[in-house]
């Protein structure tokens, strides 16, 4: 009994020292844990040098208790520690390849950022550039304004010196009648006397500078010493001193009104360099609101990846974010510098710099993705040697609390076999080893039960218990630090946990807020561009059919306008509501712009079905809107277009819609339209055609017809009309019906009238040199073209007063009530000698109101109501009205549309005055006009000219 004693001592002993080394592993692993907690790919405050330590330290104890084992010939605790040791080799490799991977991230992050500065550095440039550009339009824009009020100012003062000197001029003409009838002497002196000399401006002296108040030429000089002279004249030199302040007089107003008209041609060109410097800007704006995106873009991108290191959140998610930015970079740039090609960088440059910040995202995202992959793999290494260490752990505490059985069961059998003889050694062994062994007992079950609170104490000496016991409560006071670690660990997990919550909700509501319109809470467009990608990827995978509604609110700026902006956004709002309640759950709706928004249905969507919804939402939309107990009334105009007319691609899907929403409000205001190849057709057509029209104008290729006209009795040669003309050389000639409505929506149709107006100048003049002339030359002319009579008045200049001038003015014009500056242009064109004719009439709001407001010279009627009146009394009957009322207003009739005889004999007898049309003779090019004037007598000049 005495040697099962001794044995179960020498293995509680061992047990004790196994359970002791296991604790100072356990200790290590813990302090690994601690210190291998790796943190965000910037984060390079630690160092590997303590964790090396530790591993060393691990490493060397787990050794040590091996060949410990070993000498004992103790298989089983050899067994634990050579496990130990292969996971402990493992944790410390894979430990130092996520190191490694680690070190490799922060060059990789120095590259990205230089590319994003580099890139931002020429977003800067050109913003720098455009700034330039914008203050120099400004400037300019200054100076016109000045040059504008100096001209104003003196227009003003020139005008009240006119009025004046006409006053004065009534009442002298009133004496020159007079003295003409040999009125009496005293009543012309008194007349005379009666003259006020301070009407008139006075005369400036010599060197002295026109001012805004002052009009210095023409010299009013000659009239102050004509009345001077008048005033100081003897009776009967008063008729003459008379005549000639009359001369003096007229030749003044002359003058004024010569300076008048200058004057105003210089405010019409400072007008329009104005109008040109508003256009730049705007088209500067335009390009500084594209710069803008794009700097918000790399400004985005840059965020994104510092959020993304410094927070070292979802790989994916992060992912999808940067190729997004880095996608639309790239779609953007492009764009951004061919509508500037002025900016100082070339597309490569730009593009490359984005190629940059692809290339080491992507190398940075796959070694953080390694970097993820041994870091997971070394905390679960980790986790089982944990795990190992705590099954071992349970064995030595069970094996301990078995070996103390045996020793209490074999001592008490021991102490009962001596009896009474040995009362004294038990007494001794109750005090001595029984007690102190009762309690290392109980105090192992309860450290095995978690029973921590009571520390262990030998009062006295208890034979060899005292070692015994110092390693309980050391073991004790171990497990407590633990019990406090893993208490501190918990409390820092629940705040780790409701902190990454709250960052969770904070970042969604930030990724709201950036792809939503606050107003509507509709998607922006930039939730739609990300949206557009993910339906082109989806249609391209699921080979899945998608409809795009593009919306736009017509009437909108009449509302802000009148109501202000918070009707227009309580419209949108309403608006807003109505898309997403008509459209249904599986579409998808967005503001993409002021009053444009965008409806994209993912199911497959019939056309009868898209039809439908169209139409509702018109008729929702349409329907009164109440707003502070008033009545807003707008519209829709809708363009529709489906995946499969853009080959899945929901970009382009989104152009065709626009492209039919264009077509749309063209055709009338609350209207749907379906995209057709036909559609895009026209909208290449007329690209184009404008280019070609660009390049016509660049090369001069515009030249002008001449189409006689005829006075009807006679036949004599009244004049030409000038008819424009365009060889195309890649379509032949091309009909001015097919580019004049494109060339005015483009505003060039004032390019091609100065082109058609030099040309006929040159033609006019080369027809002089040929004894050749022509009465009169007329020429069509837009509203635009009206308003700038400085081109008219020089043609009438160079063509001299042998050839009178005539523009015809089409009747669409609003002429019932013309505006100040088109009367202004009609009087201007007709004090320079041009004569004005009414174009097309009858052809549209045929009104007499409008030819008494104009009182043109001629007015010509339309082809489409001259041409059927050999077959309708009803035709004829309206020529012959409007025959009557040009004989009752004195204005000259002109019939177009003269095809046959029967027309020209049918319009000779109804009075007509002159005719026009192909029966008399065809347009022709003015080879063609020198032939035919030769053989004409009265186009042959009376004067000497050159045979």
């Amino acid at each position: 009994m005495a040697a099962v004693q001794i044995v179960s001592v020498i293995r509680l002993q061992a047990e004790i020292e196994h359970w002791d080394w296991i604790a100072e592993v356990d200790s290590i692993r813990e302090s690994l844990m601690a210190r291998t907690q790796f943190g965000p790919a910037t984060d390079r405050t630690g160092t590997a040098a303590p964790v090396v330590a530790a591993f060393d330290t691990l490493r060397a104890i787990i050794a040590e208790r091996a060949e410990l084992s070993e000498e004992r010939i103790d298989a089983t605790r050899h067994g634990v520690a050579k496990d130990l040791a292969l996971l402990e080799t493992e944790a410390r490799g894979l430990f130092d390849a996520a190191r490694e991977r680690e070190a490799m991230l922060e060059p990789l992050y120095e590259d990205l950022k230089a590319s994003e500065d580099a890139l931002q550095d020429l977003s800067g440039k050109w913003a720098t550039q455009l700034s330039e550009a914008e203050r120099g339009l400004l400037q300019r824009s200054r100076q016109i304004d000045m040059e504008q009020r100096r001209l104003n100012d003196l227009k003003t003062t020139l005008i009240a010196s006119l009025l004046s000197v006409q006053s004065m001029q009534q009442q002298i003409l009133a004496i020159d009648r007079l003295a003409e009838t040999n009125a009496p002497p005293d009543l012309l002196a008194s007349m005379i006397q009666a003259l006020d000399a301070g009407k008139l401006p006075e005369p400036c002296s010599p060197g002295e500078i026109e001012g805004t108040e002052r009009i210095c030429t023409p010299n009013i000089t000659r009239v102050a010493n004509s009345l001077e002279d008048l005033l100081s004249s003897n009776p009967d030199d008063i008729p003459a001193a008379v005549r000639r302040l009359v001369w003096a007089m007229e030749g003044y107003l002359r003058a004024l009104r010569t300076r008048e008209t200058s004057i105003a041609n210089e405010l019409s060109q400072t007008l329009n360099e104005a109008r040109a410097v508003q256009d730049n800007l705007t088209e500067l704006r335009r390009i500084g609101n594209s710069i803008t995106r794009v700097n918000r873009l790399i400004l985005d991108l840059e965020v994104q990846i510092d959020a993304f290191i410094a927070s070292g959140e979802d790989l994916e998610i992060a992912d999808n974010r940067v190729n997004m930015l880095i996608a639309q970079l790239q779609f953007r740039i492009p764009g951004l510098l061919s509508i500037a090609p002025f900016l100082e960088d070339d597309t490569t440059g730009a593009t490359s710099h984005t190629a940059s910040i692809r290339e080491d995202w992507t190398r940075l995202r796959n070694v953080t993705s390694e970097r993820i992959e041994f870091q997971n793999l070394f905390q679960a290494t980790m986790a089982r040697l944990s795990a190992d260490i705590a099954f071992h752990a349970r064995e030595t505490r069970q094996n301990t609390t078995v070996w103390v059985g045996i020793y209490t069961t074999t001592f008490i059998i021991l102490a009962l076999g001596l009896g009474a003889l040995v009362f004294w050694v038990v007494w001794m062994a109750r005090s001595r080893f029984l007690v102190p062994l009762s309690r290392v007992t109980q105090t192992i079950l309860g450290l095995s039960e978690g029973n921590l609170g009571q520390p262990f104490l030998i009062e006295q000496r208890a034979f060899g218990f005292d070692k015994l016991g110092e390693a309980v409560e050391l073991l004790r006071q171990d497990m407590l630090e633990r019990q406090a670690l893993a208490i501190e660990n918990e409390e820092q997990q629940r705040i780790i946990a409701r902190n990454l919550a709250e960052l969770s909700r904070t970042s969604e509501e930030m990724e709201w807020l950036a792809m939503h319109d606050t107003l509507t809470g509709l998607g922006n467009r930039r939730q739609a561009d990300a949206d557009i990608a993910k339906t082109t990827k989806v249609s391209a995978e699921m080979a899945s059919e998608f409809c795009v509604m593009q919306v736009d609110v017509d009437r909108f700026k009449d509302v802000n306008d009148a109501l202000g902006h918070a009707a227009g956004d309580h419209v949108l709002s309403h608006v807003a509501g109505i898309l997403k309640i008509t459209c249904g759950s599986d579409a998808t709706c967005y503001r993409i712009g002021g009053d444009e928004f965008l409806v994209i249905f993912q199911q497959d969507l019939s056309e009868a079905a898209a039809q439908e919804i169209a139409s509702t939402l018109i008729a929702r939309i349409e329907a009164p809107i109440e707003y502070e107990g008033r009545l807003i009334r707008v519209g829709a105009s809708i363009g529709i277009a489906f995946g499969s007319e853009a080959e899945g691609d929901a970009s382009v899907a989104v152009l065709n819609a626009d492209l039919a929403l264009y077509s749309a409000k063209r055709s009338d205001e609350n209207r749907y339209c379906f995209f057709t190849s036909e559609l895009a057709n026209r909208s290449r057509e007329r690209r184009d055609l404008s280019d070609r029209i660009r390049v016509a104008i660049d090369k001069r290729a515009f030249v002008p017809y001449y189409q006689p006209q005829f006075l009807a009795e006679g036949f004599n040669i009244r004049g030409v009309e000038v008819l424009c003309r365009w060889h195309d050389p890649a379509h032949g000639w091309v009909p001015p019906s097919s580019f004049l409505g494109t060339a005015e929506d483009l505003g060039l149709v004032g390019l091609i009238d100065e082109i058609l107006f030099e040309k006929v100048v040159s033609d006019v003049e080369t027809l002089h040199t040929h004894g050749l002339t022509v009465p009169r030359v007329s020429f069509n002319v837009t509203l635009d073209r009206l308003l700038k009579a400085d081109l008219a008045a020089r043609l009438a200049e160079r063509l001299g007063e042998d050839v009178t001038i005539a523009h015809e003015l089409l009747e669409s014009m609003s002429l019932d009530n013309p505006s100040d500056s088109v009367a202004w242009a009609i009087d201007t064109l007709k004090e320079s000698g041009i004569e004005i004719e009414i174009d097309d009439f009858g052809s549209y709001r045929a009104s007499l109101a409008g030819l008494m407001a104009v009182n043109p010279c001629a007015m010509k009627i339309d082809r489409a109501i001259i041409q059927p009146i050999t077959n309708s009394q009803r035709h004829l009957n309206l020529v012959k009205k409007i025959i009557d009322i040009g004989a009752a207003l004195n204005i000259e009739v002109v019939a177009e549309g003269v095809e046959t005889n029967n027309h020209t004999e049918l319009l000779k007898s109804l009075g007509c005055d002159s005719l026009q049309g192909f029966a008399l003779a065809k347009p022709m090019p003015f080879d063609d006009l020198i032939e035919f004037c030769r053989q004409r007598p009265e186009c042959h000049r009376t004067t000497n000219a050159v045979a």
